[in-house]
C-alpha cells in the first residue's frame, strides 16, 4: 500500500506578518502522507517572498514556493496551484 499525497495549497498576497506561522504550522502537522505545499506569492511587495523563500530552503523539498509577476489575483493564482498539485 502506498503513503497518500496531500496537497496544501497557498494563496498569499502581502502577508508577511502571518505567512511564516502559517508555513510552519502545515509543515509541523504529523499525518500518516506525504505532504506537499504549494506557495502561490501573487506579487507581494511586503517581503512575504523572501519569507517564504527562505521556508522553502529549510522545507526539504515539501515547498514550492511559485512567485507571481505580474499579480494574477486570487481566483487564477488557485487554479494554477490547484492544476499544479500531484495529491
Amino acid at each position: 500500500m502506498t503513503r497518500p499525497t496531500i496537497c496544501v495549497c497557498v494563496v498569499t498576497y502581502n502577508q508577511r506578518g502571518y505567512i511564516a506561522e502559517c508555513l510552519h504550522s502545515i509543515l509541523s502537522q504529523e499525518v500518516e502522507a506525504d505532504v506537499e505545499v504549494i506557495v502561490g506569492d501573487d506579487a507581494s511587495t511586503d517581503g512575504s517572498s523572501e519569507v517564504i523563500a527562505a521556508i522553502a530552503a529549510a522545507s526539504d523539498g515539501r515547498l514550492r514556493h511559485l512567485r507571481r509577476d505580474p499579480n494574477l489575483g486570487p481566483f487564477p493564482n488557485l487554479l494554477d496551484l490547484l492544476q499544479r498539485a500531484s495529491g
